[in-house]
Formats: structure tokens, C-alpha cells, sequence
């Protein structure tokens, strides 16, 4: 089955609520860009609001779970901070930890499931270390992160069926430039999640685009 994951990036913390409303009936994931504006060249909630802690995310997790995704240069000083605060999920990135087992430990013992992504650029191998102590793989579908509506680098396609092949049963996800185009062929290639902005939130009826995203990816 493929997992279709609304992915929300927030300007502020009403943004993030009204688009958690919207799909709460339709999904039970979303993914939340966190971005310091190092990383990623944007800059989300809250670190755009000046708020050191998400404590407001504490009163959704009864009714979705909640991933971060951490576009930040700091990952392993802020990801129980965002586990402790509701998410159940926790996406890191490759390259901006130089050594993931003390970050991922961490995030063992609150029970967290952990993503590790990477972008197109960087090479998979990267992963094959690391990918035991996992929950999923998620691969950036292009190098400008932390932004909507970016097209698909088809070196993806690529680089999704490379790891299929080394690793039959991984939970591998896209994140960005998954649409209705491009949704079947990441599937054929291998991904089992796709995570998707524009697409859904963009659409007039967003209930149809969820279920469209899914059916048209087999």
C-alpha cells in the first residue's frame, strides 16, 4: 500500500493549523518543514516567530501524526525538543549531522521513528550505514529544499530503485515534485511514500487529490 503524506510548510502557526484541519479526515500523517533558514535558504515557523519550543503541536497529536522534517544545521540539539512536543516521526538529513548515532539514540529512547534523507547530489551510500537503526529513507526529490512547488530531478528515479534493489522491504519515501505525473513512476521505481505539498493543498477538492495521489500510483 502507498502511503500518500500531506507536507505542510509553515509560515506561522495558524498556517499550520488551518492545513492540519483541512486533511485531518482524509490522512493519518503529516509532515511539518522545520527549516532555520541555514540549511534550507527559507525560513519557517517557529523559528520565524522567534519561539524557542513547539509546545502548541501538543494538542494534534491525539488526531494525526506528526513528522518533522528538519531542515536545520542543528538537528541533534532539537529533535527530542520536537518528539517531546508531539511528533512521533523525525526526519534528519544526512548532510547536516556528522555523526548520526548519537542523535539517533536519543531519538530511540522516546520511541520516535526516524527518517534519514538526503538530497539528489549526494550519493546513497551515504544511507547503507545508518539504514539498520532506521525507520524509513526519505529522498529529496531536489537539492532546493525547504520550498513548494519544485520540480522532480529524474535522477531520482534512479537513485529510488538503486536502493530498492539493496534493501527489498525499506520503507522509502519522496519529498518534492511528487504529483500526479510523477507519483507512478516513483512508485514503479521502488518508493513506497509520497509526500506531497503542492499537489494536495493546491488543488480545489483536496480529499479527491489524496485519494488520485494513491490511485494513480499503482
Amino acid at each position: 500500500m502507498i502511503k500518500i503524506v500531506p507536507s505542510i510548510i509553515p509560515e506561522n502557526f495558524n498556517e499550520l493549523k488551518d492545513k492540519m484541519d483541512i486533511v485531518n479526515d482524509f490522512v493519518e500523517v503529516v509532515q511539518i518543514d522545520i527549516s532555520d533558514g541555514e540549511f534550507a535558504e527559507s525560513v519557517t515557523w517557529p523559528y520565524n516567530e522567534g519561539e524557542e519550543l513547539p509546545g502548541r503541536l501538543l494538542p494534534y497529536k491525539d488526531f494525526l501524526e506528526i513528522e518533522v522534517d528538519l531542515f536545520v544545521v542543528n538537528p541533534e540539539e532539537i529533535a527530542e525538543a520536537w518528539v517531546k512536543a508531539g511528533a512521533k516521526s523525525v526526519v534528519l538529513h544526512l548532510e547536516t549531522i556528522e555523526d548520526p548515532s548519537f542523535v539517533m539514540a536519543r531519538l530511540n529512547l522516546q520511541n520516535a521513528k526516524i527518517g534519514l534523507s538526503i538530497n539528489p547530489s549526494s550519493k546513497n551510500e551515504i544511507l547503507y550505514e545508518w539504514i539498520p537503526e532506521a525507520d524509513f529513507v526519505q529522498f529529496m526529490g531536489n537539492d532546493k529544499v525547504g520550498f513548494s512547488g519544485v520540480k522532480l530531478d529524474p535522477n531520482v528515479y534512479d537513485k529510488v530503485r538503486e536502493l530498492r534493489k539493496d534493501f527489498p522491504v525499506l520503507e522509502i519515501a519522496v519529498d518534492i515534485g511528487v504529483n500526479f505525473e510523477t507519483a507512478p513512476k516513483l512508485v514503479k521505481s521502488g518508493a513506497t511514500k509520497l509526500i506531497s505539498g503542492t499537489a494536495i493543498f493546491e488543488s480545489k477538492n483536496i480529499e479527491e487529490a489524496i485519494k488520485k495521489l494513491g490511485l494513480e500510483s499503482f
